[in-house]
C-alpha cells in the first residue's frame, strides 16, 4: 500500500456500531451488475523479469489442461513492477526510493522498481505457472516499438502502479481536494486490457492484485471522518466490479482478483496510530473493520459475478486478509522473528517523502521479518502468502482452474 504522506486521522470521529456496519453492507446492492451476455470457455498462458527466465530446468511431462498465451496484471504497489519508478525517473532527477537500494537487494541484486526487497506476489504467480520471464511495466512497454525488445514480452504486461486508487483519481480532487500519488487509477489501466483483442484476452489470464487500499489510505491520511470512510466502501468496490465486467465484455474468461490486506496490522499504521483502540492482535481496530467491510463487499460481487455468467468466466478470489493473519499471529511457524519491525525502516520517509534517509540501513536477513519497509512485504512474506493463495487452501474456489494444471505458455 501507498499511505498519503501527512496528516493522523482523528479518533473523535463517529465510530460505526454494529448495526451501522450492517447498513453498510445492505449497500452492496447499489453494486449493480447489468451484464446480459455470457461467454464462450477458453483456455491460456504468460510470462516475466527482462531476460530471466522463470521456467523450471525440469519441464513436467503431464499435459497441461489449461494454456494461457498471455498475462496481465493490475493494481497497486503490492503489484507494481516499476510502473511508478518509470513515470518518476522521467519527472525527477534524484531516484525515487524504490529504485535505489537496498530495494531489490534479494533477488534481483538492483533495484527494479518494486516495492520489495525481491519478488512480489505477481512474480511468484508467473513462475508458478513456468512463465518465461516476470511481467514487464506496461509503461516501459509502450516505449517500445517492437513487439520484444530488450528481453520484454508484449504478452507478460503489468499495468499496476504503486499509489493507484479503485476509484478515479479526479473523485479524489473533486470530493476531499486530495491529490492522489499518481492518476494512474483502476480505469486508466484497464485501458490497458480493453486495447488488446477480443481473441487475446479470451486467452489470457488476468491478475487483479490488492486495489483499493489506497482509496481508504489517502481518507486516513487526510482526516477524513470515519463514517465516510465507511461509506465510501460501496462505491469502491462498485468501481471494481465495474472493472471487472468491462473485462469481461471485452472476451476475459479467467481472472484471479486479491482482496485487501488488513493495513492495522501494518508496522506504519501501527506507528501513525499508537493511541487508536486496538484489537487481541494489536491490530489498528477501525481501520481494518473498513478493509474487512470492502473484503465482504468484494467477495459477494465475485459471487454475483460468477452467477451471472453461469461460471463461464471463471474467478479466483485470494484471501489476502485471511492469509496475512494466518501468518501474523503464528510468525515463528513461518520462519519469521520480526512482525512489528521492518527490515528496512523508513516508516518517516512513507509519512514525508522529504525525510533524510542517509543514515538507514536494512537489516541483515529480511527473510525473518514480514515487512520490508514498513508499508510493503518482504519477498520472504510474498512467497509465504503466495503459498497459501496456490496450495494451502486461501482461496475461493479451492481447488480451482488456477490449481489443475494450469501453464502460461508466453
Amino acid at each position: 500500500m501507498d499511505p498519503k504522506n501527512g496528516s493522523h486521522i482523528s479518533y473523535a470521529c463517529l465510530r460505526i456500531s454494529c448495526l451501522q456496519c450492517l447498513t453498510f453492507i445492505s449497500l452492496l446492492l447499489y453494486i449493480s451488475i447489468l451484464l446480459v451476455r455470457t461467454v464462450d470457455a477458453h483456455e491460456v498462458s504468460s510470462r516475466g523479469e527482462y531476460g530471466a527466465n522463470t521456467r523450471s530446468s525440469k519441464q513436467k511431462s503431464v499435459a497441461r489442461r489449461l494454456k494461457f498465451r498471455s498475462m496481465f496484471a493490475l493494481g497497486d504497489s503490492i503489484t507494481d513492477t516499476g510502473n511508478l519508478l518509470f513515470i518518476m525517473q522521467n519527472q525527477n532527477s534524484s531516484p525515487p526510493v524504490q529504485g535505489r537500494p537496498p530495494y531489490g537487494e534479494t533477488f534481483f541484486q538492483r533495484p527494479t522498481g518494486r516495492f520489495s526487497d525481491g519478488r512480489l506476489i505477481v512474480d511468484f504467480l508467473a513462475k508458478e505457472l513456468e512463465a518465461s520471464d516476470y511481467l514487464a511495466p506496461s509503461l516501459i512497454l509502450l516505449n517500445q516499438s517492437r513487439p520484444r525488445q530488450n528481453g520484454l514480452s508484449r504478452k507478460l504486461v503489468n499495468f499496476a502502479v504503486a499509489g493507484a486508487t479503485a476509484l478515479p483519481a479526479e473523485y479524489f480532487n473533486v470530493t476531499y481536494n486530495i491529490v492522489p500519488y499518481t492518476y494512474f487509477s483502476l480505469n486508466r489501466q484497464l485501458e490497458g486490457i480493453t486495447n488488446e483483442t477480443r481473441h487475446t484476452l479470451s486467452r489470457a489470464l488476468v491478475f487483479v492484485g490488492e486495489i483499493g487500499g489506497n482509496d481508504y489510505n489517502y481518507a486516513f491520511g487526510n482526516s477524513i471522518p470515519l463514517n465516510e470512510i465507511f461509506q465510501l466502501v460501496p462505491n469502491v468496490v462498485s468501481h471494481i466490479g465495474r472493472a471487472l465486467e468491462l473485462m469481461i465484455l471485452g472476451g476475459v474468461k479467467y481472472v484471479v482478483v486479491q482482496n485487501a490486506s488488513p493495513v492495522g496490522c501494518i508496522p506504519l499504521y501501527r506507528r501513525m496510530y499508537q493511541n487508536a483502540t486496538k484489537d487481541d492482535n494489536g491490530c489498528i481496530q477501525d481501520l481494518n473493520n473498513v478493509l474487512h467491510l470492502h473484503n465482504l463487499l468484494l467477495s459477494q460481487l465475485l459471487n454475483n459475478l460468477t452467477t451471472f455468467f453461469n461460471a463461464s468466466t471463471k474467478f479466483v478470489l485470494w484471501d489476502t486478509e485471511k492469509a496475512f493473519m494466518e501468518v501474523f499471529t503464528n510468525p515463528y511457524e513461518y520462519g519469521f522473528s520480526y512482525i512489528e519491525r521492518p527490515c528496512y525502516n523508513i516508516t518517516d520517509y512513507f509519512l514525508n517523502l522529504n525525510t533524510n534517509l542517509t543514515n538507514v540501513e536494512p537489516c541483515v536477513d529480511p527473510s525473518v521479518y514480514i515487512s520490508w519497509d514498513g508499508p510493503h512485504q518482504t519477498e520472504a512474506m510474498n512467497n509465504i502468502m503466495f503459498d497459501l493463495f496456490y496450495k494451502q487452501g486461501y482461496a475461493t474456489p479451492f481447488p480451482n482452474f488456477l490449481t489443475t494444471d494450469a501453464h502460461v505458455m508466453a
